[in-house]
């Protein structure tokens, strides 16, 4: 038997990354679903409360959050008026279940201004409303940091643990580490391990227009990295130097999309890519063990023409507002506590380019998440990608009912089948959730599936199919080139 976990999901589209697929041995098929509610508490959206005299002070941001389903957000709330008022501003969300992680370091790691900050989360916002008190945001950037940079940062790392520790209500929050500009490998190193005093890694992770699987390699010119790329995985693995035995938290995600003075460009992308990379982006870190992954953001920073925005300047919802929104709608669970069981399935013509994993509910039933990892948005061209669907074989060992979703598209239903065992799925680029109830319970049966490989370059759309038998269950990383 075979069982799916967070670190060990159907990664097909890092197999492109080598320069070969390799064939490995058919799987029994009876798979352990994760549970769709841990999946929802990875995510979230960044947020700026603290912001005043801009929308987040004037509009109602916090309903169009709380429409989104996303139950974790991450943002300053520090002392003085504009704590208190985005502490305001963010009791409807904690009203709702909504937990922040908070930074609270000074720019330039003032320990007094700082301090104050960690008091008024303690005095005002409450403990129970915190998923992690974070630590400085990107102090390593090049064009402002200070010679002995590292050693000032581990020095108020050091203080920040014991600060946020030496208060007992804090008891149960996690610390965050630092964020490091640009994801730079060299600048990991001269950090270095700040274990004991981090509860969790942090990495700040954007990929330059390419798909979510891979982003530019570390650059010192550029935040998003260079003309050359690595893997999610690979960037971390980087980031857990920082700190290597705890889990990670990356604190700001997202695709920047064109907008007014914001031309499309090699990384600048158009809102429908934006759409299908954003769930497949989740997924994928959900699948590399990341314990928090939160976009950024919610609103447009119009004032300087960056366009990460799920709404614009007017609040309108985007198509990766609703995206988001309907994603989570269907892994929505009131339960977090019980034992998904398996599931036993078979599917046939799984390219190498699909990567699926296996989530269930507590009323039963399972949510299958498919999709091709390849690029949706052509960089050269500055356009979309044309990506045709696969059509996968979708096997049950006995029968159930089933339903198809494509959240990047709208809410419903694409298909509804009753009582069947075998269905074929179109698979594209785009997120594709399959809802199975199955009719006798939870299935348990064994059985085998023959499926196919794609070998491509990682900027590479087209798919060069042959057909082998392989294990979609190991997770392979490519060499690094």
């Amino acid at each position: 038997m075979t069982f799916i976990s967070r670190r060990s999901f159907v990664g097909g589209g890092l197999a492109l990354l080598g320069a070969t697929a390799l064939p490995l041995p058919a799987f029994g098929a009876a798979v352990r679903a994760n549970r769709a509610r841990s999946f929802v508490d990875t995510v979230g959206i960044v947020t700026h409360p603290h912001w005043g005299g801009t929308l987040w002070s004037t509009t109602d941001w916090e309903s169009l959050f709380l429409e989104t389903g996303v139950m974790h957000t991450r943002g300053k709330v520090g002392r003085g008026t504009g704590g208190k008022a985005a502490n305001a501003d963010l009791q409807r969300l904690f009203s709702r279940g909504v937990k922040i992680c908070a930074t609270v370091a000074d720019p330039k790691l003032d320990r007094v201004s700082t301090k104050a900050n960690i008091d008024f989360l303690a005095n005002s916002v409450g403990a129970h409303n915190l998923s992690g008190i974070e630590s400085a945001n990107e102090f390593s950037n090049p064009s402002t940091r200070p010679a002995d940079w590292a050693a000032q940062l581990r020095s108020f790392q050091q203080w920040l643990y014991d600060a946020v520790r030496s208060n007992s209500a804090f008891h149960n929050v996690p610390v965050i580490a630092p964020s490091i500009w640009g994801r730079l490998t060299w600048d990991y190193v001269e950090l270095g391990n700040l274990e004991p005093k981090v509860d969790r890694g942090c990495m700040h992770y954007y990929t330059a227009g390419r798909r979510p699987s891979i982003a530019g390699s570390p650059s010192s010119r550029n935040s998003l990295g260079g003309a050359t790329y690595y893997t999610m995985a690979d960037a971390i693995r980087e980031a857990k130097v920082l700190a290597p035995t705890k889990p990670l938290y990356i604190t700001e995600y997202g695709h920047p999309i064109n907008g007014p003075n914001s031309p499309l460009s090699g990384y600048i992308i158009t809102e429908t890519a934006a759409a299908k990379y954003l769930p497949r982006g989740l997924l994928d870190g959900f699948g590399n063990g990341v314990e928090k992954m939160c976009i950024y953001s919610l609103i447009d920073d119009v004032k300087r023409s960056k366009y990460h925005g799920l709404l614009d300047g007017s609040l309108n919802r985007r198509l990766t507002f609703h995206a988001v929104k309907n994603l989570m709608a269907l892994f929505a669970d009131s339960s977090s506590t019980f034992t998904p069981g398996t599931l036993d399935y078979s599917l046939s013509n799984l390219t190498g380019s699909i990567k699926q994993q296996l989530f269930q509910k507590s009323d039963g039933s399972f949510l299958l998440t498919m999709y091709q990892d390849v690029d949706s948005y052509d960089r050269a061209n500055k356009r979309d990608a044309v990506v045709l669907p696969v059509s996968v074989g979708l096997s049950l060992a006995q029968g159930a009912s089933i339903e198809i979703f494509t959240p990047s598209i709208g809410a419903a239903a694409t298909k509804s089948v009753s009582n069947v065992s075998a269905l074929t799925i179109p698979v594209g680029d785009h997120v594709t959730v399959v809802r199975i109830r199955p009719s006798g319970g939870i299935l348990t049966s064994s059985s085998t599936t023959t499926t196919s490989t794609t070998s491509a370059t990682p900027e590479s759309t087209s798919t060069t199919t042959k057909s082998t038998t392989r294990d979609p269950f190991e997770f392979r990383m490519p060499p690094k080139e």
